[in-house]
């Protein structure tokens, strides 16, 4: 662990990744913040993905660090866990699961208490517009409802760092603005306000 910034949540230093002695990324160095909205953009195969995935651990970087909250994603990677949330490209919900019992179980895996959790997963239900949809089924639902879901699912978690990979993929005009909406709310309202979202730093790539 170096020495700890309480305000820094992500400390990417000198980042590269390559595949086969073709880089992928190469020098890259920033910091974000706590309560930043960041947004990685580029063109296909610019390695939008390759970052989101090299801060959640989920891949090692080839040269260069990254610390989590002040920990090393790679040698600490089991202690980074706690402090991040993630929405991948596919959905992480169990198809013959209803929906709120998804958000249910998501949850207590954070160890939640779900007469508290449950007020922000109502209150995200009516955001995304799917309240009326919560007991339906993961698989009886459009690919945009499905995502919708796995958007609350994570913002559920009052991780300190929320990875969005492409994230309003699968949604309409209408929902993708009541989702920059709600991440908005969630870099303004404070973590400690159960009936608020969390206070965290959301990076995600576009299309």
């Amino acid at each position: 662990m170096i020495a700890y910034d309480p305000q820094i949540v992500v400390k990417c230093n000198n980042l590269g990744k390559s595949y086969y002695k073709h880089w992928i990324l190469k020098h890259v160095n920033f910091n974000l913040s706590k309560g930043r909205v960041a947004l990685i953009a580029g063109p296909s195969g610019a390695g939008k993905s390759t970052i989101i995935n090299l801060i959640s651990g989920v891949l090692r970087a080839t040269e260069g660090t990254i610390f989590v909250c002040g920990y090393n994603s790679d040698s600490d990677y089991e202690k980074t866990k706690p402090f991040i949330s993630c929405v991948w490209d596919t959905n992480s919900l169990f198809s013959n699961m209803s929906v709120i019992n998804n958000l249910r179980f998501f949850s207590s895996l954070w160890g939640q208490d779900w007469k508290q959790a449950s007020i922000k997963v109502y209150e995200l239900l009516q955001q995304f517009g799917i309240y009326n949809e919560q007991n339906k089924f993961i698989s009886n639902l459009s690919a945009g409802s499905q995502r919708k879901v796995d958007l609350c699912r994570a913002l559920i978690s009052n991780a300190d760092l929320l990875l969005l990979d492409e994230p309003s993929s699968l949604l309409d005009n209408k929902s993708k603005k009541k989702l920059v909406r709600i991440l908005l709310n969630n870099k303004i309202n404070g973590k400690n306000n159960n009936h608020c979202f969390s206070s965290c730093v959301s990076i995600f790539g576009t299309n």
